[in-house]
């Protein structure tokens, strides 16, 4: 569709709210969006030199615009969010990594549980605290609560079932409820001082263990006392710098542009203690896009986490109001979004900046090397130009039991974890069970077609393979990597042998996609075998 039928078709758009969805000649969505007026906002796309690069690569594929309308505003970006998520339009900006955080817990018992947990199962706890970005925060700020306040972490099941202190207790990490080693008065102490540590009142919980190890080193129970001095270092570890302490409960969200690349840099502070970062890349993007990703990351990312009351920006994005207008709708408040010039808060934004950059500098070193190391292998492989979908498959049993095959998926960039798949078989021969997932994935799946694949064996893998795609009459490029003496041996579509030396990057990015198969195979295959054993 040419900017002049744009224009034709803008002339019968409604001019109320509502989403409109940019679809190519196979009719699949390559932009939608939201608008107040939708015969106005569609009216844009055809005002050329104002488009970025990445609109008018959108604009050229378009042949024709549908629209939803709605009763509201609201309700209009609330349906964009939904078939955003849903069709994964090319050209919207798309959070690749989506994945719920983690917080951190206490379960609901009378001597409370401390666990992290993901957010999707909140509401079965009594207490919580977070989001944690990563992981590492997490565990740090667990092993301190486990040592400065000494509570449990085990589960129900073995707390109830316990009849003597297990190593936990023995070790300084836990005061041993399960057999009566502290009273629930006591514990429920501990329980209200690690809450009151964990929102911000560290000084006066240090003080109150202060005076406690000294009344311990007056009446002469110095066993006593160093339990709480080890309390009390362990605390120190988090207490906040003046820099950290003035963050309160934000977020820091950092931009940064390189080379056709964005990255964005979260960095999350509860009460002077960081609880993590995380780094997300966009590509094919260009430096006028910043707001506009900006704006996509805000929607999607506390689209299901609640934001802090502070977010610290490097500056505004697009439509800041709607974005204000989502998360009054998913949390009934909304987050003050500041843009910091001087002071201990521009300079925690500079230093996420920084890593931002380094993360970013970093990702197009890693991309640049691995963009080359897929040439070199189309090159070698006489693969497609285009390769978006690499399967690779592996197969799993133990002496022919619970045999299972598996399916991972790379899109030419990254793993693509929400595309693998598994099989049962009933057969332990390594070739039967080639052939039968084979006829499987191909025979009946709407899952896509692969552009290539990779499997994990040697010429007879192959052979099993490509008799089970001729008989379906799928041309699919196929190679093997086989374990060999010195090294691995990769064997071509043909069944050539392709000796490649051992460093070779082709040969160990062709392994890589070998252990991720084969971890992910070896996973499923222990799974199946616990339950089994389970029953």
């Amino acid at each position: 569709m040419s900017i002049d039928a744009i224009k034709r078709a803008v002339v019968s758009l409604p001019a109320g709210p509502g989403v409109y969805r940019m679809m190519n000649a196979a009719g699949k969505d390559v932009y939608i969006g939201k608008a107040k007026n939708i015969q106005k906002r569609v009216t844009h796309y055809t005002q050329w030199t104002r488009l970025s690069d990445r609109l008018k690569r959108m604009v050229h594929q378009v042949d024709r615009v549908g629209v939803i309308t709605t009763n509201s505003e609201l309700e209009a970006l609330l349906l964009e969010a939904q078939l955003i998520k849903r069709h994964k339009p090319t050209y919207n900006i798309l959070l690749k990594n989506d994945n719920p955080l983690a917080y951190l817990a206490l379960s609901k018992h009378d001597f409370p549980r401390l666990h992290s947990i993901k957010n999707s199962n909140l509401e079965e706890e009594s207490w919580k605290i977070g989001p944690f970005l990563s992981r590492s925060p997490l565990q740090s700020m667990m092993d301190i609560l486990q040592k400065g306040f000494l509570l449990r972490s085990c589960s129900d099941t073995v707390f109830s079932q316990r009849t003597r202190p297990c190593l936990q207790y023995h070790i300084g990490r836990c005061s041993a409820p399960c057999v009566n080693k502290i009273t629930p008065m006591d514990y429920a102490a501990s329980i209200e001082s690690a809450k009151g540590f964990l929102t911000g009142k560290m000084p006066a919980i240090q003080d109150d263990l202060k005076q406690k190890m000294q009344n311990h080193v007056r009446m002469h129970a110095y066993d006593q006392a160093a339990i709480v001095r080890d309390q009390i270092q362990a605390m120190a570890y988090l207490m906040p710098s003046q820099i950290s302490a003035a963050a309160g409960k934000s977020d820091v969200i950092a931009w940064s542009y390189q080379s056709g690349k964005a990255c964005i840099h979260v960095t999350s502070w509860r009460d002077g203690a960081t609880y993590g970062c995380e780094t997300f890349f966009w590509d094919e993007c260009g430096l006028s896009d910043g707001p506009t990703i900006l704006l996509s990351f805000l929607q999607q990312f506390y689209g299901k986490n609640q934001p802090p009351p502070r977010l610290i920006l490097p500056f505004l994005p697009d439509d800041w109001s709607d974005f204000r207008m989502l998360m009054r709708h998913h949390f009934q408040s909304v987050p003050h979004g500041v843009i910091p010039k001087r002071g201990p808060l521009k300079s925690l934004l500079e230093q996420a900046q920084n890593q931002a950059r380094d993360a970013l500098s970093h990702y197009c070193t890693h991309q640049s090397i691995h963009n080359h190391v897929i040439d070199q292998a189309k090159a070698l492989f006489s693969w497609p130009k285009s390769i978006n979908r690499i399967e690779i498959y592996d197969n799993s049993h133990l002496q022919g039991t619970h045999a299972t095959a598996v399916m991972v998926v790379h899109n030419g960039h990254t793993w693509d974890k929400k595309a693998y798949r598994t099989w049962s078989m009933d057969s332990n021969d390594d070739y039967e069970m080639m052939r039968q997932v084979m006829m499987r994935r191909f025979s009946k799946s709407r899952l896509p077609l692969p552009d290539a694949l990779i499997i994990d064996g040697g010429k007879g893998q192959l052979s099993a393979v490509q008799s089970v795609l001729a008989q379906l009459n799928q041309a699919i490029p196929c190679i093997t990597i086989a374990k060999t003496s010195p090294h691995d041996t990769i064997f071509l579509n043909d069944g050539t042998p392709l000796d490649l030396p051992e460093h070779h990057p082709v040969l160990h990015w062709v392994q890589s996609m070998r252990d991720e198969a084969h971890r992910f195979a070896i996973g499923t295959h222990r799974r199946k075998r616990d339950i089994a054993m389970m029953k």
